[in-house]
Formats: C-alpha cells, sequence, structure tokens
C-alpha cells in the first residue's frame, strides 16, 4: 500500500487537537456573523458583547460551577493567558513557589519577572505535600503549579495543595496551568479555591483561542478586572479578543464538559489497553514515570531505555502515526525532558521518553496500528 494513502493516525493531542468539522462551520459562522469591533457604539457591537459575555459564562458554568467572583480575561493562547496574568505588578517581588516540570511558557514567564522561584520536589510526578509545606512562606506572592502535566500526564491534587497552602502561606494566590484538563477532567476550582486557571483552544480541538480564568480578587487596592480592563483600554497592551474565537471555544468547552463523563470513560479504555499492549510487548524494558492512578487518562507516557524516543517518532510518522517524544515546545531541544529529570529519571533514560495523547475521536484501531508499528520500528531500529 503506498504509504500516502495509509490513513493518518493522530495521537499528539495534547500538543494540538485538530477541529472538528462542525466546529470549523461554527467559527466560520460566528466569524462571518459578528464582524464588527465590539468596543465600538453601534448596535452591531452591542451585539457581539452581549454574545462574548454570554460566552464568559458558559465557560465560567462549565469549568468553574457556579461562581459569581469570577470572569474570563480572553486571550489567543494559554501562553498568552501566564503573560497577561505576569503584567500585574503583584507578582515582582516575593517568591514564586513551582515546579521544575511546568510547561515551558509558564517556566518563560516566571524567568522574566525576576524573583526568587522555588522548585518543590516530585515523587513519581506528583508533587512532594511535606517539601511544599516546607517552601511555603509569608514571602511566598503566588504557588503555580499544573493540574496535569503535559508531558508525563501526572495529576496533581490541587485541593490537598491547597490545604497547605492556607496553612503554611494565606496570603499566596494559587495558579493551576488547566490546559491539560479544561472539559476533559473536573477542575475543583471551587474545592482548591484556585485563583487563576488557563483554557486553550489548541487542546480541544478549536482553531485557537484561550481564556484565563481569574477570580476577581483586589490586589493592591484594585481589583483584577479593573487590572485588565485597564491593560486594555488605558494602557493598550491586551489585544481585542476575536470574537469568533471566543464563542467557539465556549461552545466547545461547554460541549466537551457535558460529555466528559463519556469521553473519560472511551479514553480511559483505550489507555489501558495500549498500557496493556506495552507492557505484553516489552516486558520489564519498559518504565512509566507516574503510577496510572494518579495520571490523566488522556496523556501516557512511557520510556523504553535504550531507544531514542525522537528516533522512534520519526520512523513512526514515516508510517503516518504521529506520536511525541515530549512537549512539544522542548522538542528540538538537545537537553533531557525538564519534566522527566525533575521527576528523578537519569538523562540518559529521559531521552527515550514517548508520549501518546489521546481525543474522543481516538478509536481501538488507531491503537491496534501504533501497536504493530511500534512492534516494527524497534525491530528495525
Amino acid at each position: 500500500m503506498n504509504p500516502d494513502c495509509t490513513p493518518a493516525v493522530y495521537l499528539d493531542h495534547a500538543a494540538a487537537s485538530p477541529p472538528l468539522p462542525h466546529t470549523l462551520d461554527l467559527f466560520c459562522q460566528y466569524a462571518a456573523e459578528y464582524s464588527a469591533n465590539q468596543e465600538a457604539i453601534h448596535q452591531a457591537a452591542y451585539q457581539i458583547r452581549k454574545k462574548i459575555q454570554e460566552s464568559e459564562e458558559l465557560v465560567l458554568d462549565s469549568l468553574c460551577g457556579s461562581c459569581n467572583h469570577a470572569f474570563v480575561q480572553w486571550t489567543d493562547s494559554g501562553t498568552a493567558a501566564f503573560c497577561n496574568m505576569f503584567a500585574h505588578h503583584h507578582f515582582r517581588d516575593g517568591e514564586v513557589v513551582t515546579t521544575a516540570a511546568e510547561h515551558a511558557a509558564l517556566t518563560a514567564a516566571l524567568k522574566r519577572l525576576g524573583v526568587t522561584v522555588r522548585h518543590v520536589r516530585l515523587e513519581q510526578g506528583l508533587i512532594d505535600e511535606k517539601h511544599l509545606a516546607e517552601l511555603l512562606s509569608p514571602a511566598t506572592r503566588l504557588v503555580a503549579i499544573h493540574h496535569v502535566q503535559s508531558e508525563t500526564g501526572a495529576l496533581q491534587d490541587l485541593t490537598a495543595i491547597r490545604r497547605i497552602i492556607d496553612l503554611q502561606a494565606p496570603q499566596s494566590l494559587f495558579l493551576a496551568d488547566t490546559v491539560q484538563s479544561a472539559a476533559k477532567l473536573n477542575i475543583p476550582w471551587q474545592e482548591a479555591g484556585l485563583d487563576f486557571a488557563t483554557v486553550s483552544g489548541y487542546k480541544v480541538g478549536t482553531p485557537g483561542g484561550g481564556a484565563l480564568i481569574v477570580r476577581d480578587r483586589e490586589i493592591g487596592g484594585e481589583k483584577l478586572s479593573a487590572f485588565f480592563q485597564r491593560l486594555r483600554k488605558e494602557e493598550h497592551l491586551l489585544s481585542r479578543p476575536n470574537p469568533a474565537m471566543c464563542m467557539t471555544l465556549a461552545q466547545t468547552v461547554a460541549e466537551m464538559t457535558a460529555a466528559q463523563d463519556r469521553n473519560l470513560q472511551h479514553i480511559s479504555e483505550l489507555n489501558r489497553r495500549l498500557r496493556a499492549s506495552l507492557r505484553q510487548l516489552f516486558d520489564s524494558k519498559i518504565r512509566f514515570v507516574a503510577p496510572e492512578s494518579s495520571t490523566s487518562p488522556y496523556i501516557l507516557h512511557f520510556m523504553l531505555p535504550g531507544y531514542q524516543g525522537a528516533v522512534l517518532v520519526r520512523m513512526l510518522s514515516e508510517q503516518r502515526i504521529y506520536i511525541a517524544s515530549g512537549s512539544a515546545c522542548n522538542a528540538e531541544t538537545q537537553t533531557p525532558s525538564p519534566a522527566l529529570l525533575a521527576s528523578g529519571i537519569k538523562p540518559r533514560d529521559a531521552f527515550s521518553g514517548l508520549r501518546v495523547s489521546f481525543s474522543p475521536a481516538t478509536t481501538a484501531n488507531d491503537i491496534s496500528r501504533l501497536i504493530a508499528s511500534l512492534e516494527d520500528c524497534i525491530h528495525t531500529y
């Protein structure tokens, strides 16, 4: 069979999930119907502002439940959400507590602040709660930790983290990077007392867009909602949100949240099937960073020591099967994955990592083709 005619198997949804046809149709419809500048004073602009407000409420209802003290700051990506947030002067003093396994965009944003950043140890990809308690202090301005680690899939207990914050640094704000969990897993917005959460349209199958969900607290004598409004209206540091992007993202998040239980059951079955097949195929050679019970079913990360993950990814891609050797943002670096090193993996083994990430559209046949092709690649490596 001509490989160009073979249907592609795409299993890199943690990097970007292709939009479904009905989502693209929805975006095109919104883009054509709501093309005015929403900041104008005419009726067309008013209608767009109303639609954007409805979209904000839809996102909050879907991801946070009933919450009257939060708002959505629209962005064009998860990366932009971090940049927008750290424009606030509050974060330019004091200390930030985070991990060395955060997404490159968050790590870079924290580095630009120029403040003291303290890293919590990880045990099998999970937060060392005792060490977290030791790092927190009256100087802590922010705790910034992923909900689901984008490479290993490690799932953090945000509610437990909040309890430690309340005991050791109650003045600290709490940012959860929820890009990999939004509309896929329950986000404990209320239970964990989150102040910030993030959404990326690229991870839920929209043409783009993003959102920073913000608890509207007063910091430095100014509500956060007023701060972002000032950045847009007076300082012109934030771009005007794209109405079609906002509405499409909100509708997609609502649809995925409504189907969350069904999707989770389907993807968990595929994840277990792949995990079992890998164990059968590679026996004791295969390694998993985090225990199955503490990872998101949407991401399955494993290592095959002795094989270069990047080489296997390229070999699989020649058969039109697309997975990843790690986070896309670090794909071309010559150093081992920071997330794996932070989880205690030796550098030589870290280069052998492979990440498979699923979407509701992933099928059992996709998994079968991956297993067969991976076995073939190992034999011809």
